[in-house]
């Protein structure tokens, strides 16, 4: 094998650990590794000096590198309905965080107890749920608040939205079934059942909502009294 340059070598390692730990989980073993590589055991851990070194760079490089920041300005982005809103972040994730290899990794790391996953979903609570259901309940025409004020019933509830493009990956992925819709169809059905239940769901969870104008709204309504012309003084009778 021609000799490779050290950033060059370190690439086919993790590359070639990203698909041997997707198809034999955490547990399989640094020298089968090397062997699939036609390297020796030693000269990984050149590389990586450890297993857990390598694999928090597997972790790196499939989760946060892929991460995209502006996805945490998009949830929140009132411009944009919520529904576009949550319809870009799901297929933008889709095409890039829900690769064969990353599902794959994410359910061995639950299943040989690392906390790859933990820490993955810790970041999505924060960075994505938690605003998501305070936008939720904007939209709903609850006040804002804070995420910190956010129940777990309500975190729950976009839980279960996430976890039905999570289960459409894992059923192509994991249990080799056929796709029977698109992604793009799927996360059309996760939109259609949130905004068609959101409201009454809210209400069961917080009590009625008080009806808050949106800011915009509230705007107008100041402008179009403010363009009203003012009342004329009454003109006096002659007695």
């Amino acid at each position: 094998m021609p000799r490779l340059k050290r950033e060059e070598r370190e690439r086919q390692i993790l590359e070639g650990a990203i698909r041997f730990f997707s198809e034999h989980g955490f547990n399989g073993q640094t020298r089968e590794l090397a062997r699939q590589l036609s390297i020796t055991q030693p000269l990984l851990y050149q590389y990586f000096p450890s297993k857990q070194a390598l694999i928090e760079k597997v972790y790196e490089e499939l989760f946060l590198m892929r991460w995209r920041a502006d996805w945490e300005a998009l949830v929140v982005d009132r411009k944009q309905s919520l529904r576009a809103r949550l319809t870009q972040f799901y297929h933008e994730f889709q095409e890039t965080i829900f690769s064969r290899e990353w599902v794959r990794m994410f359910v061995y790391a639950g299943l040989d107890g690392v906390d790859y996953n933990r820490r993955t979903l810790d970041r999505l609570e924060t960075k994505i749920f938690r605003p998501v259901c305070v936008e939720l309940r904007v939209a709903a025409g609850y006040p804002a608040t804070t995420t910190d004020a956010i129940t777990p019933l309500e975190l729950e509830y976009i839980w279960h939205l996430h976890g039905r493009l999570f289960y459409w990956n894992l059923r192509r992925y994991v249990y080799a079934m056929p796709d029977r819709a698109t992604f793009e169809d799927a996360i059309e059905l996760m939109m259609d059942d949130l905004f068609t239940a959101s409201s009454g769901v809210l209400e069961r969870l917080l009590g009625p909502a008080a009806r808050v104008k949106a800011p915009g709204q509230q705007q107008a309504k100041r402008r179009s009294r403010a363009a009203m012309p003012a009342p004329k003084a009454p003109v006096p009778q002659e007695s």
